[in-house]
């Protein structure tokens, strides 16, 4: 009984974000997730921690909501991390990256998919050794599992909250990539005298810092190194 109450405070403190995913939950034909701008094969920890919950975690309910039709369902943990990429248009350079998503985007609500079998059998031998390394990953206790200096939890019992941790800080990180290739940018129109971009390049950068703090204040200021 304990345990149930606590999920529906848990529940209770993410409505704003669960009501996000209904609001701006796509129809109609499923997109796929564009690589916008191509580079090394090699995985930011934050991709890679992203993906191995996404393969460890598709199906797993993550909150219950209530659509526009006073209709309770489920999001499941597939489900959020997929629409909370595609919703904020988060630029996607890399190529494996982008595989997954746009597989397990399009294969995922079908029950019969079998997401590990498929991707440890996939033609790609990149996309095989890559899914048994993440699935084989011994879990590494962190103190962001931990509360109070208390022990760590299980994964599964504070899904509700790792999730959408996880989550916020890969968008971190691509936003501090962002804003570092803006400022390699700035130094090339100012040389350039093209003091106009500069501007532009100038007030992205703004935008793109307020959003910063905004992602490290709900992330405590704590984030993957």
């Amino acid at each position: 009984v304990l345990y149930t109450e606590v999920r529906k405070i848990k529940r209770k403190n993410s409505d704003d974000l669960r009501k996000k995913i209904v609001r701006e939950k796509p129809t109609g034909v499923k997109q796929q997730i564009a690589v916008k701008e191509k580079r090394n094969e090699e995985l930011s920890i934050e991709e890679r921690e992203l993906l191995r919950f996404l393969l460890k975690y598709c199906r797993f309910p993550l909150f219950e909501i209530e659509d526009i039709s006073n209709e309770t369902r489920v999001i499941t943990g597939g489900e959020y991390i997929i629409n909370e990429v595609e919703n904020d248009d988060l630029a996607i350079e890399n190529s494996l990256f982008a595989v997954y998503l746009n597989e397990v985007k399009e294969k995922m609500d079908d029950p019969e998919f079998d997401l590990y079998k498929y991707f440890i059998n996939h033609p790609d031998g990149k996309i095989n050794q890559l899914t048994s390394d993440l699935l084989s990953e011994k879990h590494i206790e962190s103190k962001r599992w931990k509360r109070a200096g208390a022990y760590a939890e299980k994964e599964e019992e504070i899904l509700d909250m790792l999730i959408p941790k996880v989550v916020n800080e890969f968008k971190l990180r691509k936003v501090r990539d962002m804003i570092s290739e803006l400022y390699n940018k700035i130094d090339i129109s100012e040389k350039a005298k093209e003091y106009d971009k500069t501007l532009e390049f100038m007030s992205t950068i703004m935008n793109l810092k307020k959003v910063e703090k905004e992602l490290s204040d709900k992330l405590g200021n704590r984030t993957i190194n």
